[in-house]
């Protein structure tokens, strides 16, 4: 009975940046309880450390594929990308829809620009040839590197080998003119303080479906994953509705309240706009 309920609920497919893991969605479940979270940890990193790091996209893709293929076969899915998580969800996606696979209900992607754009400078850190104080300050300066571990240079060999692995991986990526629209809907998220993805190429996400695109701007920079005061949680519920509303729709009414009138009390919520 419980599986039957469970596959009768959306499943939330999560995938981390570059250098991350499953952890940084970690309070999703609690904050999502409509949705059942599934946040993979990709091999090589946190649970899965002991496991070869993914040579380059496509052995990771292949990995993902692999892995994730039955459960999307059998569930009405979401996929949530943030950063490298955000190219690997719409390589995966676009895979299984040329073979006729089941489609996602939506693709939510924060954090990486659309993927008919040329990657921004900052962005192109060639991983084979970048020193580690020169990688770990441009980790820093976007949020994602603590500064207690920039003063202790003997620690990033072993700190930033991951990374170096992930943007190798995405390095991997080429776009080709003529590649069809995802037909999906999208929804993007865009740090307005973000250098890398910025509004406007997170707009550019528009051109990669057919299927309906929104924007969501929020008051926070590159890892809003990470930055709970960007409001990020909030707005994927708020993306998640119309992905939600067939299962809703099948199920029991909610009891009314047992004090008519009363509201829960809200607290301040940090800006965020929807284009």
């Amino acid at each position: 009975m419980t599986a039957t309920l469970a596959a009768d609920r959306t499943l939330l497919v999560c995938l981390h940046h570059a250098g991350g893991t499953a952890a940084a969605f970690r309070h999703w479940p609690g904050a999502l309880p409509d949705v059942d979270v599934h946040a993979v940890e990709l091999p090589g990193h946190g649970a899965r450390a002991v496991e070869p790091l993914g040579r380059d996209l496509a052995t990771v893709l292949d990995r993902l594929d692999t892995e994730l293929g039955p459960l999307l076969d059998g569930r009405r899915h979401v996929v949530f990308g943030h950063s490298m998580g955000g190219l690997l969800g719409y390589h995966l996606l676009m895979r299984r829809c040329a073979r006729g696979a089941r489609p996602a209900a939506a693709l939510l992607v924060a954090g990486y620009g659309a993927p008919h754009l040329a990657r921004p400078a900052a962005a192109g850190l060639d991983p084979d040839s970048v020193d580690d104080e020169a990688l770990a300050g441009h980790l820093h300066r976007m949020g994602g590197f603590p500064a207690e571990l920039m003063r202790r240079p003997e620690w990033l060999p072993m700190l930033l080998g991951t990374v170096r692995a992930d943007l190798r991986v995405c390095a991997g990526h080429r776009w080709t003119d003529g590649t069809p629209a995802l037909p999906v809907p999208v929804h993007a998220f865009a740090g307005e303080h973000d250098p890398l993805a910025t509004v406007p190429v997170m707009r550019a996400w528009s051109a990669h479906t057919d299927a309906g695109f929104a924007l969501t701007v929020l008051p926070g920079g590159h890892f809003l994953v990470q930055d709970p005061a960007a409001g990020l949680l909030p707005a994927v519920a708020t993306a998640l509705a119309p992905a939600l509303a067939p299962a809703l729709a099948t199920a029991p009414p909610t009891p009314p309240p047992t004090a008519p009138g009363l509201t829960a009390p809200t607290g301040a919520r940090p800006h965020r706009r929807t284009l």
